[in-house]
């Protein structure tokens, strides 16, 4: 009779588990090249579809869902983007980035006074100079549009 190892044992060797970490490392590093590849030569739609590959893979990165949510404000997709602003959010609390870009969509999306909220709460979170002047430029359009709006 054949004895079953108990199941606290591995079934396979720490060798060959770490050639399979290695492995899916280098798959989901070659979606991200390809990705910011994608985004970078303007093809948004692809660089979406790799993003949203190692997403599947990957499900609470807050820095996969920033970067497609990017792709997706680019390629005018707000709303998208606001879902994966939201989602990064539940995953990394007091991100600048992710309320920096939550503004940006909602300032795209035409809502002003939401974009001025989330840009409020990226300027508590800067940390460097040239965060707080990006916010300070995005404020400003808002105050623009809000006039324009106004008038």
């Amino acid at each position: 009779m054949i004895r079953r190892p108990p199941r606290s044992t591995p079934l396979y060797s720490s060798a060959a588990s770490d050639v399979y970490k290695r492995q899916v490392h280098g798959i989901a590093k070659y979606f991200m090249e390809e990705a910011d590849r994608q985004f970078i030569y303007e093809n948004y739609e692809e660089a979406i579809t790799s993003y949203s590959k190692l997403i599947e893979a990957k499900p609470n990165s807050a820095e996969l869902l920033l970067c497609r949510a990017l792709a997706y404000i680019e390629s005018a997709q707000y709303d998208k983007a606001i879902r994966d602003l939201e989602e990064a959010d539940k995953h990394e609390f007091n991100n600048f980035q992710i309320y920096l870009r939550w503004g940006i969509a909602l300032f795209y999306k035409g809502s002003i006074s939401k974009a001025l909220s989330e840009l409020k709460t990226a300027k508590h979170l800067a940390k460097e100079e040239y965060e707080t002047k990006l916010v300070e430029e995005w404020t400003q359009k808002c105050a623009k549009e809000q006039e324009a709006t106004a008038a």
